[in-house]
């Protein structure tokens, strides 16, 4: 997607190089799971992240509950649905958190759920896919892209639609959490230095 905006402003494709970010293996990794089915939203609280839309998810399930990370100017709209829909006794609002505290959410959470109008590149879905948690998001651009092309988890076209695929993921869950760990194990920092590093002698 971002390749393609560049594009679109009349930039050359023959002088646009994809290089993708890497992941923490040592801090975003594999641990046990809760013992009841969670979902975990978490990144910056934006309008264009619509973080609500995971009360609203969440309504729609039975028998879940919902980690809810981060901070910012939607946060207050957030709470106030959780209030109006009555989910706050199913739901965990924990605001800001450390990176290691970050990662422990993840990995023990069952699904990430996603709902950004449109990102340059995913990269808090491969942070979950490092610890064993698909992502299910609303299809947008940038957003798709990363998890159709590295297969980790499903777009949905609405809200009834995550919920269905939310269902379909957990009935084969274990399946699913090891894939998108395996596919995340292509990103990491120093293969993304290495490209640089291939990108920048290439120029001399």
């Amino acid at each position: 997607y971002a390749k393609e905006s560049i594009i679109n402003v009349t930039i050359n494709k023959e002088k646009i190089f994809i290089i993708s970010p890497g992941v923490d293996h040592n801090l975003f990794k594999l641990s046990k799971k809760s013992n009841l089915p969670t979902l975990i939203y978490f990144g910056g609280f934006r309008d264009y992240k619509r973080p609500w839309l995971s009360l609203e998810l969440l309504n729609k399930t039975d028998g879940m509950r919902l980690n809810v990370i981060g901070s910012g100017p939607s946060y207050k709209k957030t709470v106030q649905k959780c209030e109006e829909l009555g989910l706050c006794n199913r739901s965990n609002f924990i605001g800001k958190v450390s990176d290691q505290q970050l990662s422990e959410m993840l990995a023990s959470s069952w699904i990430n759920i996603h709902f950004a109008q449109a990102e340059g590149f995913g990269f808090s879905i491969v942070e979950a896919a490092a610890c064993g948690t698909p992502t299910v998001a609303l299809d947008a651009p940038g957003v798709s892209e990363v998890i159709n092309e590295f297969g980790f988890g499903l777009v949905a076209k609405d809200l009834k639609d995550m919920k269905n695929k939310i269902v379909e993921i957990i009935k084969d869950y274990d399946t699913w959490s090891r894939r998108v760990y395996q596919n995340s194990l292509q990103f990491s920092w120093d293969k993304t230095a290495e490209e640089w590093d291939r990108l920048f002698k290439s120029l001399d």
